[in-house]
């Protein structure tokens, strides 16, 4: 993950645009974690431990069944 482009072609047009599927997960994990923290404050539900790592657990596999350049070849399917 650490090597596969999730932009997927928008790096022919944006040399700059290197962002990977690794980041990706990584700032997804982040988030969910944030977000957690945020509303754990007001969801009693969430002060579980268990219940926190399966939403970090769901945000970091949300892409998972996604094949390389996916997302370029939505409109056909």
């Amino acid at each position: 993950m650490r090597h596969v482009n999730q932009l997927g072609t928008a790096g022919l047009v944006y040399p700059s645009a290197t962002h990977t599927r690794f980041a990706h997960s990584l700032g997804v994990g982040f988030l969910a974690k944030e977000a957690l923290e945020k509303l754990g404050k007001k969801m009693y539900q969430l002060h579980r431990d268990l219940d926190r790592i399966c939403v970090i657990v769901a945000a970091l596999c949300h892409d998972v069944g996604h094949p390389a350049f996916s997302h370029s070849f939505e409109h056909f399917m």
